[in-house]
């Protein structure tokens, strides 16, 4: 639609329409790294609480002992 090269872009850039334009896509990207960052941790902290069958070893078992004494002590 529009050819846009370095001395049009300078040009687009000088006129107050077009800083207002630079900065509305700035806030945007960053509120929109924000949003898919707060996303990701949350499907991380789903994915993480799901239990993994434990195993027959009692080392494994011991550790399992501990991981419920801080869950319980924390009450995550």
């Amino acid at each position: 639609m529009y050819k846009i090269d370095f001395t049009s872009f300078d040009n687009i850039m000088s006129t107050p329409k077009g800083a207002l334009i630079s900065t509305v896509i700035g806030v945007l990207t960053i509120l929109l790294k924000y949003i898919i960052s707060f996303l990701v941790k949350k499907i991380n902290r789903l994915l993480k609480y799901k239990k993994v069958p434990s195993l027959p070893n009692p080392v494994v078992q011991s550790f399992e002992n501990v991981i419920k004494v801080y869950e319980n002590y924390f009450n995550i």
